[in-house]
C-alpha cells in the first residue's frame, strides 16, 4: 500500500520509481469446510515520465506464502509471482491524482497439496493511493 516517490534509476524521458506494498488476505467457503491465508509481499518498478503523465507503466516481483484447511488437510508453501501492467490515473496524473484504473499481466507459481500449478491472468481494476 502506499507510495514510494524516491527516484530509483534514470533513463532518457523517465524514472524508474519503487512500490512497496503487500496484500493479505483470508478466504472461507461457504458450504465447505475450507479456509486459506495468504500473505503477499511485491516490489513494483513504476516508469515514470520525468513530466507528469496519466499513464504509468510498471513492473513487480514478489512472494506470496498461503496456507490451506481443505477438510482436515492442510498444507502451505511460499509460491512466486511476477506482474507487468500500465495505469491510467483518474481526474489527473501520477501527481495528482489518488486513483487510477489498471490492466495487468500476472504470473503466478502455486504448489499446494503435492500439486504444482503455474496461473497466467489478465486483470483489470481500480487502484487507490494513500
Amino acid at each position: 500500500m502506499g507510495r514510494d516517490l524516491q527516484s530509483r534509476a534514470e533513463f532518457p524521458g523517465s524514472v524508474i520509481r519503487r512500490t512497496r506494498y503487500i496484500t493479505i488476505a483470508k478466504a472461507e467457503l461457504d458450504g465447505d469446510d475450507a479456509s486459506a491465508w495468504i500473505v503477499a509481499p511485491a516490489v513494483v518498478w513504476n516508469f515514470t515520465p520525468k513530466v507528469p503523465s496519466a499513464i504509468v507503466p510498471y513492473v513487480g516481483v514478489g512472494a506470496a506464502f498461503a496456507s490451506v484447511d481443505a477438510s482436515g488437510d492442510s498444507d502451505s508453501s511460499i509460491n512466486f509471482e511476477a506482474f507487468a501492467g500500465s495505469r491510467s490515473f483518474i481526474g489527473g496524473d501520477y501527481c495528482t491524482s489518488d486513483k487510477a484504473v489498471f490492466v495487468e499481466y500476472r504470473y503466478t507459481q502455486i504448489d499446494l497439496f503435492d500439486s504444482s500449478a503455474n496461473l497466467n491472468m489478465v486483470w483489470t481494476g481500480i487502484s487507490v493511493f494513500f
